[in-house]
């Protein structure tokens, strides 16, 4: 039986937030929920450009997808990030996934409810995404108010990191049964989820930069998952991220608002 290879899960943070930098080009419309800077939409680019290779590579090595998806934070600069990767690797649409949202601590407000796509409308996200098609839950936009209840706040880190253990372990345990088809499944979530699902499979990086990745392969039969990419990047930087060293919360930007 020819091998394959397994699905693909890849966690993928955000590019550079607007709020993160000194006198961004463009104004920040909503503290609770902030754009990516041109330099973050370029990190995005890049990072796609890297999956379109690794799909490439795949195809030629005969272990080709038989789909790829992309799901979302719902937060701004996630999406913008999703949106950069869609484009590049020609995936028409984002789904939007609360379960890999922003991890919010007791000292910061709620942003649920407070978000860009909460507060604009269809047309203005879509131009956001450069036109791609963002599928919201049926259940929050039917009833906003008890989705979001569902949704636990406020969060310590553990429970955060417990989280992304519980959600990327319910997909690996899909994938594993449905062998057949081989998956790419991206997410674009935040540095704390991006980084602890690295560690819980294996890896040990600790760095913070934006757009960082980690990936694991679901591997045939009871051989369980395998680590590709422990919490790198694939874009070329002249100086570490500005939050790297500066900045210890993902939920703050400058002025200690959440992001």
């Amino acid at each position: 039986m020819e091998n394959k290879g397994g699905s693909q899960i890849y966690l993928i943070r955000h590019g550079e937030r607007a709020d993160q930098v000194i006198n961004p080009s463009r104004k920040i419309e909503f503290e609770n929920d902030t754009h990516l800077t041109e330099e973050g939409m370029n990190q995005a680019n890049q990072t796609g450009q890297y999956l379109r290779k690794t799909i490439e590579y795949e195809r030629q090595e005969n272990r080709p997808f038989d789909q790829v998806i992309i799901e979302s934070s719902p937060f701004l600069r996630c999406l913008q990030t999703a949106s950069c990767i869609a484009q590049q690797i020609d995936i028409k649409e984002i789904k939007v996934n609360f379960g890999f949202r922003e991890w919010v601590p007791s000292y910061i407000e709620n942003p649920l409810g407070l978000l860009y796509i909460d507060l604009k409308t269809k047309d203005d996200l879509s131009k956001e995404v450069g036109g791609l098609r963002v599928l919201i839950p049926e259940n929050y936009q039917n009833d906003k108010v008890s989705a979001i209840k569902d949704l636990k706040f406020p969060e310590t880190m553990d429970e955060a990191s417990d989280r992304c253990k519980y959600l990327t372990q319910d997909l690996i345990d899909i994938y594993k049964k449905s062998s057949d088809q081989r998956v790419m499944h991206i997410i674009v979530s935040h540095r704390l989820l991006v980084q602890e699902f690295g560690i819980q499979n294996g890896g040990n990086n600790y760095r913070f930069q934006y757009c960082s990745v980690s990936a694991i392969e679901i591997q045939q039969g009871d051989q369980g998952t395998r680590l590709l990419v422990d919490n790198e990047i694939f874009y070329e930087v002249d100086k570490v991220d500005s939050d790297e060293d500066e900045f210890e919360d993902d939920n703050q930007n400058i002025d200690g608002n959440l992001v």
